[in-house]
């Protein structure tokens, strides 16, 4: 009996089956049937979110306050039905003025979810208070000692 050798996969056969996770959200602020499709990240996404919001060195946020961040999360994760981004970094402002807190909210819910990013900041937290992060990988055991 033959065996079926296995194929590397490559980097265009990888693309042709790659999927992000996504989410349509009901806004009703906005329409009775209007939704937002919010999706995952990709890296670039990810990327430009961080050096558009956070000091390269420091880690530290560049935005005055929360809402501008939440915003720009917002502007990297929102898509058409083709997946092509509905906003720019540049559109920040007008959406900040326009859009309701209830919607941005309910958006940015999902967009940290999806992106996994409360489950990070958890696991860096307990990393600066020395904890084992099982998000991250490491063993915890419940033996007692």
């Amino acid at each position: 009996m033959a065996t079926k050798k296995k194929t590397a996969l490559t980097a265009a056969s990888l693309l042709q089956k790659m999927t992000f996770r996504h989410e349509r959200v009901q806004v009703p602020e906005l329409g009775d049937d209007a939704e937002i499709i919010v999706r995952e990240m990709s890296v670039n996404k990810l990327l430009e979110y961080q050096v558009t919001n956070f000091n390269q060195v420091t880690g530290q946020p560049l935005a005055e306050h929360p809402f501008q961040w939440m915003m720009s999360l917002l502007v990297c994760c929102m898509v058409d039905e083709d997946g092509n981004s509905i906003a720019t970094q540049d559109d920040v402002p007008a959406l900040m003025a326009h859009l309701p807190m209830s919607v941005v909210d309910r958006l940015t819910e999902v967009a940290k979810r999806l992106n996994r990013m409360e489950e990070r900041a958890l696991a860096a937290e307990k990393n600066d208070k020395g904890q084992p992060d099982q998000a991250a990988g490491d063993q915890v055991s419940d033996r007692s000692a």
